[in-house]
């Protein structure tokens, strides 16, 4: 008997995007040993491409890169081990990627990670460097360190974005939201459509506050 140990993401996460991304989703599982599995998803043809997400670790949060790369590259992207009461290790997360890429990607293959997806990423790169063709990494960091001229958009607008995509009806978060991307605060640039915006605020509704 297994036990499926990675992020879930939001229920009717496929509602909020586009019907050919849903219809192309199609999750496997992946023995990580211990009896224990997590979810991948395989998209397109060409050079092997692994996506580690971030900190939400659900791969769904990903479900625009892996499906605007796909066609060049055969993208993999998986969800990460969910965040409990007890942490995950380090060494644990890195083990998970080593299983995942090694049944999905064996051989030589790019890499790229964002937030926490990339801290992985290039701990994994510098353990494994023969492995990885090239490493991508996006808001990532070495070393977790607020730097007070960072504490606005760290506490006040993030914990801002959450509240109002938490409590606030659907469309005045859209509503904000939308503001939010045209100026790039917190998660939003000005390239995020509808989908995404929507899809972000079903992963805050969805996560655990103490996650957020």
């Amino acid at each position: 008997m297994t036990a499926s140990v990675g992020s879930r993401a939001p229920r009717g996460w496929e509602a909020c995007v586009p019907p050919h991304v849903a219809a192309a989703w199609k999750p496997l599982a992946v023995e990580l040993g211990h009896g224990e599995t997590t979810q991948a998803v395989t998209l397109g043809s060409g050079p092997a491409l692994v996506l580690v997400p971030p900190l939400v670790g659900w791969k769904e949060s990903m479900w625009a890169q892996a499906h605007g790369l796909a066609g060049r590259f055969r993208t993999v992207v998986y969800d990460l081990r969910e965040r409990g009461r007890r942490e995950v290790s380090w060494r644990t997360h890195l083990d998970d990627l080593e299983r995942v890429s090694a049944r999905l990607a064996p051989g030589r293959f790019a890499l790229l990670g964002h937030s926490l997806g990339g801290a992985l990423a290039l701990q994994w790169a510098v353990e494994r460097p023969e492995r990885v063709t090239a490493l991508v990494l996006s808001s990532t960091y070495a070393h977790i360190r607020f730097d007070p001229a960072a504490w606005w958009t760290r506490f006040a607008v993030q914990g801002a974005a959450l509240a109002m995509n938490r409590w606030l009806p659907e469309a005045w978060a859209l509503a904000g939201a939308r503001r939010l991307s045209r100026r790039g605060l917190w998660v939003y640039d000005p390239g995020c459509d509808e989908a995404q915006l929507r899809l972000v605020r079903a992963g805050v509704r969805a996560a655990r506050p103490g996650v957020a």
